[in-house]
């Protein structure tokens, strides 16, 4: 028999009788497993030959177990599902000594955007390629586990919310849109005498608009002032109100897809204007190519006078 503390094997034989011319004698192979990560040291070896259960040979030998250190075997096994990829990675020390490696996973800066890794790992730049990498100490035999997670679901989330966004936004908002501005036109002894209005009306749509009606209010402090509007539009009614100061109206039949309208016109301050005048926001109403009644509204627009004679205007 052959006895270890890795393997026990044992083996019948014949053997001849030995006479003076001639040895009894027996050779024989014996495969005997030993693991691959048997520690490198020495191994004691007992080599007993016995006969009807009597010893009658019996020794020992120590041989000396060649230590062999190959680079980390890697398996992996890779699980797709709805936009998430997720690695699973066993990084095995096959040898028979403590082992350090670097195992490293490639990756870009996009993928990083998305990934998660359990444990935690860092990033390694080489040769112009971005890697994971792990610095990995496994005992002989031992074995490590990786998880990488490529989970694409939150971004795809964000994606479907932001293309329902500006799905609303474009259908939800107005196809008109307004914007007001003004301007001193005249001055009075260091203050405002009279202003020149502006309002600039933009179909932001592709569809045809009809029956707009624009509405407009002077502050009571200045009047509106009577003249021929020529290349603007001149208002169908212009009333005095006895709270919001003088209503102006305008109509205007049709607007076509991306067309613009200017309307113009000159107010006149019942008293010098010394600090500076807010003018309220405009209003439009109009059908859409369906007949349904849509509103629109335009901006406040402030006028403030600085000290040396300047004007600030804001939006």
């Amino acid at each position: 028999s052959v006895e270890s503390s890795q393997f026990s094997e044992t083996k019948s034989i014949s053997l001849e009788s030995t006479t003076s011319t001639q040895v009894g004698e027996a050779s024989f192979d014996l495969v005997l497993p030993l693991e691959s990560t048997l520690i490198a040291e020495p191994l004691l070896i007992t080599f007993t030959l016995s006969h009807q259960d009597e010893i009658i040979y019996q020794n020992q030998k120590s041989v000396n177990v060649v230590g062999f250190s190959p680079d980390f075997v890697v398996e992996k096994r890779v699980e797709k599902s709805f936009f998430r990829v997720t690695e699973d990675i066993a990084v095995k020390n096959s040898g028979n000594q403590n082992k350090k490696q670097v195992f490293k996973l490639k990756t870009s800066v996009i993928k990083d955007l998305f990934s998660s890794e359990t444990p935690d790992a860092s990033i390694l730049k080489e040769d112009g390629a971005r890697y994971l990498f792990w610095e990995l100490d496994l005992e002989p035999g031992e074995e490590f586990e990786l998880v990488v997670v490529r989970n694409y679901r939150p971004f795809l989330l964000f994606l479907l919310i932001l293309i329902i966004v500006i799905t609303l936004y474009f259908s939800l908002r107005s196809p008109l849109a307004l914007n007001k501005t003004a301007e001193v036109f005249k001055k009075d002894e260091g203050g405002i005498s009279m202003l020149k209005v502006r309002l600039k009306l933009k179909n932001i749509s592709e569809k045809t608009v009809s029956d707009v009606k624009i509405y407009d209010a002077i502050p009571h402090l200045a009047g509106y002032v009577q003249e021929e509007h020529v290349g603007s539009l001149t208002p169908i009614k212009v009333l005095k109100h006895q709270h919001k100061g003088t209503l102006i109206k305008w109509e205007i039949p049709v607007l076509e897809g991306f067309e613009e309208r200017i309307i113009s016109y000159k107010i006149q301050a019942q008293l010098k204007i010394l600090g500076g005048l807010t003018l309220p926001a405009a209003s439009g109403r109009f059908k859409t190519l369906k007949g349904k009644d849509r509103f629109s509204k335009s901006n406040i627009f402030k006028l403030l006078l600085k000290s040396k004679d300047s004007e600030k205007k804001q939006q």
